[in-house]
């Protein structure tokens, strides 16, 4: 992640799911609950996995200096004036 409000937000992504990690392992280690509850566990883990995911993909592109081909660029240059511009 490319900058501190960047990490905040990924950080909670980050919590979150460490939050589900815990509760899965509480519930292993417990065999009270009932299975729906493990069942919607698992699936708030896989939500939560793909947040963290998701949120490090989206920042991480955020920062990039690479350059569009030169047909985007040229159509973004023709509506903005210059690509540069844009």
């Amino acid at each position: 992640m490319n900058s501190t409000a960047n990490t905040v937000i990924g950080r909670g992504s980050v919590n979150n799911l460490n939050s589900v990690k815990k509760k899965l392992a509480a519930f292993r280690e417990d065999t009270g609950p009932p299975a729906f509850v493990y069942n919607d566990l698992e699936r708030e883990y896989l939500l939560r996995t793909g947040s963290v995911v998701l949120h490090e993909l989206y920042f991480d592109n955020l920062g990039s200096t690479a350059k569009p081909e030169a047909a985007l660029r040229n159509l973004i240059g023709s509506v903005f004036g210059a690509f540069e511009i844009w």
